[in-house]
């Protein structure tokens, strides 16, 4: 069974929690002398993607990533190898999203 990343996030278990570490760590790997290719990779990517948007701790996930300057990896939904340019734009979407989801009080 593969661990979460020890984020100080929520009183629950990360949508992570139960998935291989190696999802969210993409580099190219190889397979008895075969490298995955391009669509591979990405692929990976889209699907620690899609993991994190369900999860109610992507926000804090995305804040230590970025406090913590982490330059590898799938933080909090976003590819933290990614363009600066990409990388923000990313943030600013899930932030409006965010915000079109908060309480109004």
């Amino acid at each position: 069974m593969a661990t979460h990343l020890l984020i100080p996030v929520l009183d629950g278990a990360p949508a992570c929690a139960e998935t291989d570490p190696e999802v969210f760590f993409a580099t190219r790997q190889e397979h008895e002398g075969v490298w995955e290719t391009d669509e591979e990779l990405a692929e990976r990517k889209e699907t620690a993607k899609r993991i994190c948007s369900g999860c109610e701790g992507q926000p804090s996930c995305l804040t230590f990533a970025i406090t913590s300057k982490q330059s590898h990896g799938i933080w909090g939904g976003v590819d933290m190898e990614a363009s600066e340019t990409e990388r923000r734009n990313e943030t600013r979407r899930l932030r409006r999203a965010r915000s079109k989801l908060a309480p109004v009080a």
